[in-house]
């Protein structure tokens, strides 16, 4: 099975690059792409403003979150290839605490995915309003697809770490039931140097030169520790160069100066 994971930054900006630009069709980029399961982040749209060519890809079953905050931010998407392979249940959020079309929370049907902590139901609706998690049970294993918010200022950071907080929660309660878990997105966390194409300025910006004293990369390096791999340094554990991120303003990607936030844990 190929599972494949992308931060499109707009889910039509991908039109933007060759060989994509002509055909202008999402069924052209999977077939590029040669993936069973799609997993798309930062889409920036609405749900108002989701087209029948994206939401219809032939040969694909399509599954969506969007942000009831912040509107045109954020959002997820994952796309199946139904020749392949079909969930038996998709829910959306990381808490379960979002409510489904019959207004019940995902926690509280029978039969649900399962893995739920006891945070409180507002609480968790308010984590999960920004449209970052979808959770598909494939039987043989959970895929939760993924797009936590990034390192943005002071005044977002709690909101961050009790998101990562329960993401790791939810994904160790799953592994503790028994389930193989699959995570799959972009954590906006540089776990190490290797990760990023100026290891120098990484650290300069550090408090007090240690790159590791983030709060961020010290819950990513316990989420590793405690219950999930690394699936990207199992097989490349010293190559470089590998980066999913990089900045617009001044034009960075061409020359692959970056960071690396996403990835595959398992």
């Amino acid at each position: 099975m190929r599972i494949v994971t992308w931060n499109v930054n707009g889910i039509r900006n991908p039109f933007s690059y060759s060989p994509w630009s002509t055909s202008r069709s999402y069924k052209t980029i999977f077939e590029t792409l040669r993936a069973d399961i799609i997993v798309l982040q930062e889409l920036k749209m609405q749900r108002k403003d989701l087209t029948s060519q994206i939401a219809h890809v032939p040969g694909y079953e399509s599954f969506f979150t969007f942000p009831k905050a912040k509107k045109g931010y954020s959002g997820v998407a994952v796309y199946v290839n139904t020749e392949k392979c079909m969930p038996i249940k998709a829910e959306e959020g990381i808490t379960g605490c979002l409510e489904n079309d019959k207004r019940i929370p995902w926690r509280e049907l029978n039969g649900g995915i399962g893995g739920y902590s006891g945070i409180d139901l507002l609480e968790g609706q308010f984590l999960d309003s920004e449209g970052r998690a979808l959770i598909l049970d494939f039987g043989m294993f959970v895929l939760i697809g993924i797009y936590c918010p990034n390192n943005s200022g002071p005044e977002r950071e709690d909101y961050r770490l009790q998101y990562l907080d329960s993401l790791s929660r939810r994904v160790g309660n799953l592994i503790a039931a028994g389930r193989q878990v699959i995570v799959a997105g972009d954590v906006n966390v540089c776990c190490s140097l290797l990760d990023t194409a100026d290891p120098k300025e990484a650290l300069r910006v550090s408090e007090n030169g240690d790159f590791m004293s983030n709060p961020g990369r010290q819950w990513l390096g316990a989420f590793l520790k405690s219950c999930v791999k690394d699936v990207v340094r199992e097989f490349w554990p010293e190559r470089e160069g590998m980066f999913t991120c990089w900045n617009t303003k001044i034009n960075a990607r061409p020359g692959n100066y970056g960071m690396c936030t996403c990835g595959f844990c398992d």
